[in-house]
């Protein structure tokens, strides 16, 4: 099951600064949920690891290390990036 709460927050984090923020929006044209963010840095961020974290709003637990659908995603300006998995629960 993907998840689907929009009061749920994704964040996103170059070592332990938080760098990008956002929920599951609700697609009808897909009849599904996606998240999509923008991730903020500048030259001193180029090429570093982004570590998504997951705030579950029902349960108000955070899930420190949300697995990708790419194995290392870093950090780069004006790119866009794969698919995200969000855990079942």
């Amino acid at each position: 099951m993907f998840q689907e709460d929009p009061e749920d927050i994704l964040a996103v984090f170059i070592d332990d600064l938080c760098v990008g923020v956002t929920s599951p929006t609700f697609m009808s044209s897909n009849n599904a949920y996606f998240t999509f963010a923008n991730i903020y840095g500048n030259a001193l961020h180029n090429n570093k690891p982004l570590i998504f974290k997951l705030w579950d709003a029902s349960t108000g637990r955070i899930y420190p290390q949300i697995e990708t659908s790419i194995d290392d995603i870093r950090f780069a300006p004006a790119t866009i990036i794969g698919i995200l998995c969000v855990p079942s629960w």
